[in-house]
Order: C-alpha cells, then structure tokens, then sequence
C-alpha cells in the first residue's frame, strides 16, 4: 500500500521580506493512495518540494514538455503557471485540460479526452 504524509503549515514573514513555512504540531496525518495530485497556488514553485520529488526546474518554472506536460521524472506531470510562470487564467485553464489529457494516456494508455 503506498501511502503520503501530510501536515498542515503555518506561512509567517520572514524579516527579510519573505515567508517562512512552518509545521503546525499535531497535524501530521498519513493517507493511503495510489496516485498524487500535488497543486499549488500563489505562492510559486518551491524548490525544495521539486528537490523531494526530484523533478528539474529552471528560472523559477518546472521543466516539461510543450506538448505532453511530462517532466523528468516518470509520472510526474506540470502545468500552468509552475510550468509557463505566471500567465492570463485562461491559459491555465487550456494547461489544466491538456495535462489531464496526457495523465489519462499515461495511465489508461489511450485517451479521448480533447
């Protein structure tokens, strides 16, 4: 059984005019899963959470393919702002869609979505 470990964090200013990320005690909790959708908003890519998974970034945006959202690590897919930098919503939107796209070929190995 695989499973993921999650804890909730608390972001507070770090003096220098950025955050710094916390863990809240006593809210660790581990979740039985097959597959992980990892989605993060308005706050960037972070580098140590790219580092974990080990999955090539550059100039602050993920590296994947233009076509199939792939990154370098089997199964593990981007899109949107992490993998373009910020952009209209729209164009996240079309991101969204044609990653889903590509993750439904890699796990069924065929697609009819569009």
């Amino acid at each position: 059984v695989k499973e993921v470990h999650t804890v909730q964090m608390k972001k507070t200013p770090s003096g220098d005019g950025g955050y710094v990320f916390e863990a809240i005690p006593g809210t660790e909790r581990v979740w039985p899963a097959d597959c992980v959708i990892v989605a993060i908003g308005f706050s960037g890519t972070d580098g140590s959470l790219l580092e974990q998974f080990g999955v090539e970034a550059e100039n602050g945006k993920i590296k994947a393919g233009f076509q199939d959202f792939r990154t370098n690590r089997d199964g593990v897919f981007a899109a949107g702002d992490a993998r373009r930098g910020q952009s209209l919503v729209v164009w996240a939107i079309r991101e969204g869609r044609g990653a889903a796209r590509e993750v439904d070929r890699y796990l069924m190995g065929k697609t009819v979505l569009r």
